[in-house]
């Protein structure tokens, strides 16, 4: 019995540190911090942003063949370019693009017929904005 106590101390605190370590990871190295105020916004060409079900289906989107990705979208939705939103959290570097790498960054939508939604964009679709 006291072994199995000591073991159950010794999970908890190893799942406690792991989970002090992903939170000081994901805010380290991304450009926005959870609670910062966003608009998605893609591009003057498409301002409309995918808005994915998950990071790895947003990294899967951009990585794969054309027929792979065009099959994923049923994990997406397609958010107006200009809705507002606020960082949940970041995953840095988590994607990589043709410049390079992107984060991964979850979003809660504030506005639009998605308010309230929750999920995954690039950072590189955000544009910190402040609202009062």
């Amino acid at each position: 019995m006291r072994r199995l106590l000591r073991l159950s101390v010794i999970v908890l605190t190893s799942l406690a540190l792991l989970g002090a370590m992903h939170v000081g990871r994901q805010a380290s190295g991304c450009r926005l911090r959870p609670g910062s105020n966003v608009m998605l916004y893609g591009g003057p060409d498409d301002p409309d942003v995918f808005l994915w079900d998950s990071p790895m289906d947003l990294a899967a989107y951009h990585t794969d063949s054309y027929d792979a990705a065009r099959s994923m979208l049923g994990h997406a939705i397609v958010v107006t370019g200009g809705t507002h939103g606020v960082v949940v959290m970041c995953l840095p570097h988590f994607v990589h693009r043709e410049a390079g790498f992107d984060d991964a960054v979850r979003v809660l939508l504030g506005d639009g017929p998605y308010r309230g939604r929750v999920g995954w964009v690039f950072a590189g679709d955000l544009r910190a904005v402040s609202r009062p």
